[in-house]
């Protein structure tokens, strides 16, 4: 799994968690800004404890970021 710090339209943060093949067209493709690959930083937790750690799949920062600014 890959996590990414990424921004929104807005400039403002979030971590993305994902296992696409090509990660950053992945998050790209959805609106989001693949900033950094961050995934040493997160490598030990399983996908329940990112979850609480706030980094998401780009489907459930959709369904629960309100507000959230698409690039697209």
């Amino acid at each position: 799994m890959k996590v990414f710090l990424c921004a929104d339209a807005l400039g403002r943060f979030c971590w993305i968690r994902t296992t696409a093949a090509d990660p950053v067209n992945y998050i790209e493709d959805r609106g989001l800004e693949a900033v950094e690959d961050q995934s040493k930083d997160f490598e030990d937790m399983t996908a329940d404890e990112l979850f609480a750690a706030d980094v998401f799949t780009v489907s459930e920062l959709i369904a629960n970021a309100p507000g959230l600014r698409l690039f697209r």
